[in-house]
């Protein structure tokens, strides 16, 4: 059982991101939704460093082709 206090808010027990789906929002309309929006759902540090971080390790990964043979002969790998 979750245990939660009173004035806590709103609660998600558990959520799943996904990488793949990217929407991009103009931040001006993001920014003025947050103010008349009711209270939210946030993360709390240190999940909130942990899931930038995840995000950014997926968009830094290098696509090499599937097969390497070929990027060696041209003098990429030593």
């Amino acid at each position: 059982m979750e245990r939660r206090r009173r004035d806590a808010g709103p609660s998600l027990p558990w959520s799943v991101v996904d990488f793949h789906r990217l929407f991009t929002l103009p931040k001006t309309f993001v920014t003025r939704f947050a103010m008349q929006s009711s209270p939210r759902l946030r993360l709390r540090s240190p999940y909130r460093e942990h899931l930038a971080q995840g995000f950014a390790r997926y968009f830094m990964r290098v696509g090499l082709p599937h097969d390497a043979k070929a990027f060696e002969q041209e003098g990429g790998v030593t």
